[in-house]
């Protein structure tokens, strides 16, 4: 069977966060293979990008340089039980805990504010990846039409535009998922504990990738 490669990006460390829990999956997958696909990691900070400043593209050129068959994207959010898939985008920075300065602001002023843009899912076979799954199975894999307003969806963002923009970029396949932390994200974090929020180990995060990426058409 002939090896491919993926783009597999993740965040830095942010808030109180110990560390990222996509951050470590990354790590530990950069350069060997999952599954049929060697993995390729890329790193950004947990901000808002600089203007003209744009990731998404930065991440189809990484993905033409090592002749990539897809793009992977996690972000940590502590308030999810599962890995969710994003399926919809939207054009505004919304996050008063994080970026207050930018808050209100369109992602990309081309575009109308809170504009939403659909994800190509296709290659992805969400049908067939949710069939069976249930609350009892790990790690469970949902969708969610809520990415959020912070550096994610604005990831996310700029994949799609990309994508609809460029012939070259709407070859390349991307999928971002929404992560749970890691136990050693947050530590002895008693309020974290308080407020029943789930943790998922870095072994359950690869195991869901790996699901993922078996189901795909890639």
């Amino acid at each position: 069977m002939k090896t491919k490669n993926i783009i597999l990006s993740a965040f830095k460390k942010y808030g109180r966060y110990h560390r990222n829990s996509g951050e470590l999956a990354a790590a530990q997958l950069d350069q060997t293979t999952l599954g049929k696909f060697v993995v390729r990691q890329e790193i950004f900070p947990c901000t808002i990008p600089l203007v003209g400043e744009n990731r998404g593209r930065h991440l189809f050129e990484r993905a033409r340089t090592f002749n990539a068959s897809a793009i992977i994207c996690l972000g940590m959010a502590s308030g999810k039980k599962g890995l969710c898939i994003e399926t919809r985008t939207m054009n505004a920075i919304n996050n008063e805990k994080y970026c207050p300065e930018l808050s209100g602001q369109p992602i990309d002023s081309r575009f109308a504010y809170r504009r939403v843009l659909d994800l190509d899912l296709r290659v992805w076979h969400m049908d067939d990846l949710l069939i069976g799954r249930d609350k009892t199975e790990l790690p469970p894999i949902k969708v969610s039409t809520n990415p959020g307003g912070g550096w994610c969806n604005h990831l996310i963002w700029q994949l799609r535009a990309a994508q609809l923009e460029d012939i070259e970029c709407a070859s390349i396949p991307f999928i971002f998922i929404h992560i749970p932390c890691s136990p050693e994200c947050v530590g002895g974090n008693m309020e974290f504990k308080r407020q029943r929020k789930s943790t998922l180990k870095v072994s359950q995060i690869i195991q869901g990738l790996e699901t993922i990426l078996r189901i795909a058409t890639i």
